[in-house]
């Protein structure tokens, strides 16, 4: 699972959250090496890559993610 914070002018906008199923880092073992490196720069540069859909929500108070992302 990886965690980011975006924000703009100091301010957090998003919290992102991917969780990569652990077949996936079996067979892309470059996922567990990324560190603090931007998961969206190395997918991008994949040219076998094709994007799906993108989940999203947006995180009220009693969401089970909303104290997560306050953090």
């Amino acid at each position: 699972m990886r965690e980011i914070e975006l924000t703009c002018d100091g301010r957090p906008w998003v919290f992102a959250q991917t969780l990569i199923p652990q077949a996936t880092l079996a067979r892309q073992r470059w996922l567990s090496a990324l560190g603090r490196a931007a998961l969206g720069e190395r997918l991008a540069a994949l040219p076998s890559l094709q994007r799906g859909p993108l989940e999203y929500t947006r995180l009220l108070p009693g969401d089970r993610l909303h104290h997560r992302a306050l953090r």
